[in-house]
Formats: structure tokens, sequence, C-alpha cells
């Protein structure tokens, strides 16, 4: 699971970085989730990878943005997908967890089965890729999908609440728009 975000990535940003410097310009875009934000019980490995990703693509973001090279993170919320089935690797579940996995996805099986569709068209995913590319700028943090603010709202809102049991944090106010 840690695999794909971790040890693939810096490779392939090494072979074809050289060829967009030298171009002037071009556009990388990274697929996370809106699980990068925040966290979810049993998905830890599958949270850490999108952590990593972000911090590594938000770095690389900072590096290459003079050779007029973007970076983008698409996150994504919920699209039909195999996410939870074939496309990912699962560890042995225990037994112990059993509870937990029913209260978060109505079973203890590993992995869930799902009646109907898991969200959203995939082709709305692409759609929004696709216009974020061809756009001349934008965030570096794209949201993909109707779900996908209110998923971050509520990680950061969660994250907020954290911090604030230190006395000492205050959160800051947005900028003002012009």
């Amino acid at each position: 699971m840690v695999e794909r975000p971790g040890p693939q990535l810096p490779p392939v940003a090494q072979a074809v970085l050289p060829h967009l410097r030298a171009r002037g310009a071009g556009h990388t875009i990274q697929i996370s989730t809106t699980g990068a934000v925040g966290a979810m019980p049993t998905l830890g490995l599958y949270n850490a990878g999108k952590w990593g990703l972000e911090g590594f693509s938000q770095a690389l973001a900072g590096e290459v943005a003079r050779f007029g090279v973007r970076v983008s993170v698409a996150q994504l919320g919920g699209f039909d997908t195999d996410w939870a089935g074939a496309g990912m690797h699962f560890a042995t579940p225990s037994a112990v967890y059993d509870d937990l996995r029913r209260e978060l996805f109505g079973t203890a099986e590993v992995p869930w089965r799902a009646e109907g569709p898991l969200g959203a068209p995939v082709a709305e995913a692409v759609d929004a890729l696709r216009r974020h590319v061809h756009a001349p700028d934008g965030p570096f943090r794209l949201l993909v999908g109707a779900d996908a603010p209110d998923q971050v709202t509520a990680a950061l809102r969660a994250r907020c609440e954290d911090y604030a049991e230190d006395d000492r944090f205050v959160w800051p106010a947005p900028a003002a728009t012009p």
C-alpha cells in the first residue's frame, strides 16, 4: 500500500522533470484523496502514504515553480472505482477490530462489499482534472468530487479542535478577499 506513493514517486519525478524544465513549462498532477487531510481508522497506511505524497508534492512544487512547472495534488472524494476491492491490498484482518469495521463500513468483512455505485462516475473526476490541467493557473490542492469539500472541512475542523486543546494555539483567520 505505502509503496505506491512512496518509493515510486521520486524516480518518476526525476525522470520527467528534466524535460519539463528544459521546455520551461509543464504540469504534473499527483492523485491523492481527501484522506490525506485527515485519517480514518483501519486505513492508516493508506492515509500515511497519501500524506507523504502531499508533502513530497508540496516541496516539489516550491522547487520547480521557478522553471515554469506546476505541481498539483488532486484530492479526490468518493468515486465509483474498485478502490476498496481488488484495487487495494489489505492486511489480514484482526477480529479485535470487527466491531470498528462494522461501525465504519457496515461489515467486518475485508474488503467490504458495497451494493451499487461507490460514488460519482469516474468521468466527472477525469473532466475536473482535464479542466485543471488546461487552466493557466489554479490551486495546488484541487478538490475533486461533490463530497470532497465537506470531507476536507470535517477533517480540518477536527484538526483545529485538537490543536485548540493547547491554549497557545490560535487558528488563523482566512485572508480577506479583495
